[in-house]
């Protein structure tokens, strides 16, 4: 009776984490966008230098300048990480001897041939890369809020690019 249960339950359960390891995989290439404002002490001209500087220090480009809505637009390719890659390759293939054995364990006809699968496991890695590679754009809104040198910036950017700007910047917190 407990086997009947157990091996139909943890290959159930198996199948449900080796779904869950696809859309995690998939979820690593997604872009994460957000938008943060700060009011900062400083003029815009200024305000738009530093930012200027920063972001062509870490390879963005200008695209465009809408002086009429006070928005610039920087492009930049952002490059996959390597370390991800090779860690979703390594989880991909941890889950394939699981998923393995699993079969060799519910089903002892199928034999070893379920841990076939493993191959595939750097086709995980090799995703990530084609997919995460890809332009990126900044969008920056800028207007002065006074004549006492008030400025309003906000920033449409991927959420990692927004934490970098606010430390590397210092702007104070976010306004809501």
């Amino acid at each position: 009776m407990m086997n009947t249960l157990v091996l139909p339950s943890a290959f159930f359960l198996t199948v449900l984490i080796t779904i869950g390891l696809g859309f995690f995989i998939k979820a690593s290439v997604k872009p994460r966008l957000e938008t943060a404002t700060w009011s900062v002490p400083q003029p815009d001209q200024q305000v738009v230098q530093s930012v200027t500087e920063y972001l062509e220090g870490r390879a963005y480009r200008l695209q465009s300048v809408d002086r009429d809505q006070n928005r610039v637009v920087f492009t930049g390719l952002v490059r996959a990480s390597t370390g991800l890659a090779l860690f979703l390759s390594a989880l991909a293939a941890v889950g394939a001897i699981c998923f393995g054995l699993t079969l060799l364990v519910q089903f002892p006809a199928v034999g070893y041939w379920g841990f076939v699968s493993v191959l595939v496991a750097p086709l995980a890695g090799w995703f990530y890369q084609t997919k995460s590679t890809r332009p990126e754009q900044v969008v920056l809104s800028v207007k002065g809020l006074d004549d006492i040198h008030q400025t309003r910036l906000r920033i449409t950017a991927h959420r990692d690019e927004i934490a970098l700007l606010e430390t590397t910047l210092g702007f104070p917190p976010q306004d809501e």
